[in-house]
């Protein structure tokens, strides 16, 4: 992805991002890239979504203007912070995807990529601002409820036992990706180890990071119950990090504290 200065109205410009195909165009990538550039137009706008700018096709390939994210992905971010990110910034970050990602399905969008890798961060006004990126493998699943795909490229780390299984991707596939995805942002930056699908479905999950209070790692468990149904929404994953930032900051340094009712409705 090349970075370029584009005006975006004639008065202000504004440093942009320009997502584009490498040299040896496969016409399959160039549909691929035709299809994010028309879903991230499809989408709409939410404050923790990268908003589409504009696009055009040069020589047979199709260009993406995107916003610029000065401070990279948030795993870089994280890595890079010295001092560490507060236990309560972290909690926002994940609250501003878990906001995205509600927005998302509420329009019956599924992500099916959500990981550190594709979550970026900008600073605007002295505050950081965490918004969900790249669309490539995101569907609308109004019509059926569910995608399915038997060939698939992803990360099998990221995905849920019913999409390594079974292709199936649904919302509740997006859950249990944003597990991974608080276990990134809770080792600050950190890649976890792969766990066999044979493991997962005996009930291995990861280790309880050691930044990571007793209550955050069971929204965590919650997001990897091998029960689709039983993973939470989006909706209710806000609702819970939101209790969770309004309670002390000794509480999100222990675990404990005055969040008993939230954390027996987690365990239900």
């Amino acid at each position: 992805m090349a970075t370029a200065v584009g005006i975006i109205n004639k008065n202000v410009k504004t440093k942009v991002a320009v997502k584009t195909l490498k040299n040896h165009l496969k016409k399959e990538d160039v549909l691929d890239l035709k299809s994010e550039i028309d879903f991230m137009k499809k989408m709409g706008h939410h404050n923790n979504i990268t908003t589409i700018l504009g696009s055009y096709e040069l020589g047979g390939s199709p260009y993406a203007i995107i916003e610029f994210a000065s401070k990279g992905n948030i795993l870089n971010f994280l890595n890079s912070m010295n001092p560490r990110a507060s236990i309560k910034d972290l909690l926002s970050y994940a609250n501003q995807v878990a906001q995205g990602m509600e927005y998302l399905h509420d329009k019956n969008l599924i992500h099916r990529d959500l990981a550190g890798r594709n979550i970026l961060v900008y600073e605007e006004n002295n505050k950081f601002i965490i918004k969900i990126a790249d669309f490539g493998l995101a569907r609308d699943i109004g019509k059926y409820g569910y995608y399915k795909e038997n060939r698939f490229s992803l990360n099998p780390l990221g995905l849920a036992p019913e999409s390594v299984k079974g292709g199936i991707f649904t919302f509740k596939t997006d859950v249990w990706s944003f597990g991974l995805l608080l276990w990134e942002l809770f080792t600050y930056g950190k890649i976890p180890d792969y766990i066999p699908l044979s493991q997962l479905l005996a009930g291995k999950r990861l280790d309880q990071p050691p930044a990571c209070s007793a209550i955050i790692y069971m929204i965590m468990l919650r997001c990897w119950d091998i029960i689709p149904e039983n993973r939470p929404t989006f909706q209710e994953l806000v609702k819970w990090i939101e209790q969770i930032m309004s309670s002390s900051l000794e509480y999100l340094k222990l675990g404990m504290g005055g969040m008993a009712n939230t954390m027996s409705y987690i365990r239900e």
